[in-house]
């Protein structure tokens, strides 16, 4: 009887799998959207650690204007308001039911817990930042920092009053672009085996064709830094921010993230080691070049392992 009872639950809770595979993906009009992009961040033992984005700004948050500001952001994103569905053993994405929602918490939620929803984005703000959690299985550094955009332009203008907007920010009502949620991973491409590339993490959307897709396109390859390029001006950024990081747990050795913040860049050193050798030498490279920098005090963190299966 209990083998019975046993097989027919599974049998239910697979044709509810199938359902919702069918109903929804990264759209409402989606469907059968099964994760390839980000198939390898899936399966780690112990889960994948969330990568995380920290804006911090010059005065401290105000939830509800937080909260009102990601209700619209959402809308302009429906790919971010969703969850993954297991079915043997692979993962599809499908619409989730339940609304984000911005809590103030030192603590970062397990992404696919219950305990954010299931989502694999998660906002917390405690101070004087807001913590933007994301999976690398649904999106890489570039696709969710557009969402970033779009989210702290609807904050500032709720907590500082009406402000024009910044020149590529996308608002609730715009429409998503051609190819935004196609998987770069649908067809082989062609490339150059005998290339050597060094060790640096680049975006491949253009080389792949699929330029505007929030999924993730990050490979590691050579840096295309040239002196054409660092002549070039740099975006302003928002005047209440005054810095954004971006980090995640599971780093072994040393690894750095640059990000443009107004009229400079942040680097994160992520490192799993004590010593602040390799910092310092970079500094004595910018003293040398006279570059103008400062260097703030360590920044210890720990972000959790995702909950989406169990292990």
């Amino acid at each position: 009887m209990s083998n019975w009872l046993h097989d027919l639950y599974d049998t239910m809770k697979r044709s509810e799998k199938e359902m919702l595979i069918r109903r929804s993906g990264s759209t409402p009009e989606g469907k059968n959207e099964k994760i390839r992009s980000g198939q390898s961040y899936l399966y780690k033992r112990y889960g994948m650690e969330s990568e995380v984005v920290e804006v911090r700004f010059k005065d401290k948050i105000t939830g509800s204007f937080l909260n009102q500001a990601l209700l619209t952001a959402m809308k302009r994103y429906p790919y971010f308001n969703t969850k993954l569905v297991e079915k043997d053993g692979d993962f599809y994405i499908v619409q989730n039911e339940q609304s984000m929602i911005a809590r103030r918490t030192k603590e970062l939620a397990r992404l696919g817990h219950i305990s954010c929803g299931y989502h694999l984005i998660d906002i917390t703000y405690y101070g004087y930042s807001i913590y933007i959690s994301f999976h690398h299985a649904l999106c890489d550094g570039r696709g969710v920092m557009l969402f970033i955009e779009t989210l702290i332009y609807y904050y500032c203008d709720l907590k500082y009053g009406r402000k024009p907007v910044p020149e590529g920010v996308r608002l609730a009502d715009d429409p998503l672009l051609p190819g935004e949620t196609d998987d770069p991973f649908l067809q082989e491409y062609d490339f150059d085996e005998k290339k050597l590339f060094v060790n640096i993490a680049a975006d491949m959307r253009d080389a792949l064709g699929v330029p505007n897709t929030f999924k993730n396109c990050v490979k590691s390859m050579n840096l295309p830094y040239s002196r054409e390029f660092s002549e070039k001006s740099l975006t302003e950024n928002a005047q209440y921010i005054s810095e954004i990081h971006l980090y995640n747990s599971g780093t072994t050795g040393l690894g750095i993230n640059m990000i443009s913040c107004g009229e400079n860049f942040v680097l994160d050193f992520k490192q799993n080691f004590q010593l602040d050798k390799y910092v310092r030498a970079f500094c004595e490279e910018l003293e040398k070049l006279g570059i103008a920098y400062t260097v703030s005090d360590r920044i210890p963190f720990v972000t959790p392992g995702d909950s989406i299966i169990k292990r």
